[in-house]
């Protein structure tokens, strides 16, 4: 009898074991799928003059937000770096940017991604640290390593599915990002 329960108790891990690893390579097969989409987006979108001037401007006000550790940490701890990603609302008025976050230690956490929302104001883009994304140590089951590649990929894939986006596109959901979401 208690040899039954333990092939049971084996049957059990087996079929959870097998089923979680399907689970997660359909799930990374899903962040390369809408991260591939988006990325064909992004080729046309570097050479649009408002993606030019938003990480022009972008790029030199973050030597002074990175220093708030309150968002982007201790530097000593956590590295940061700017995605290359804007996700712009259609008027091109305002704009999602994603500032990658790795700890030095990976083994508290996998990454983070900053949400810094940047808005057109009398011609001038201000941008103000927003929410965060913090993807726990379970992520090293899908990636091998936390390089800034996969913290993107991650963010990117967040962002674009946050709110009541479609599955199949990679545009994000404008009413959630630029109406909803408080500023």
């Amino acid at each position: 009898m208690e040899y039954q329960k333990y092939v049971v108790a084996l049957i059990i891990v087996m079929i959870v074991t097998l089923f979680s690893c399907d689970l997660n390579g359909q799930k990374s097969n899903v962040i390369q799928e809408k991260n591939k989409c988006f990325n064909k987006k992004m080729g046309i979108r570097r050479s649009e003059k408002a993606y030019k001037d938003v990480m022009s401007r972008f790029l030199d006000t973050f030597e002074v937000l990175k220093t708030n550790k309150k968002y982007f940490g201790l530097q000593s701890i956590v590295s940061n770096r700017i995605d290359e990603s804007v996700f712009f609302n259609k008027e091109k008025t305002e704009c999602l940017l994603l500032v990658l976050q790795r700890m030095d230690s990976s083994s508290i956490v996998f990454g983070s991604v900053r949400i810094v929302r940047g808005k057109l104001v009398a011609g001038a883009w201000v941008f103000k640290p927003s929410m965060t994304y913090t993807y726990d140590r379970d992520y090293f089951k899908l990636y091998p390593n936390n390089s800034f590649e996969k913290i993107s990929m991650l963010g990117r894939y967040s962002v674009l599915t946050d709110g009541n986006a479609v599955n199949g596109g990679c545009e994000i959901d404008e009413e959630y990002w630029f109406r909803l979401m408080p500023t």
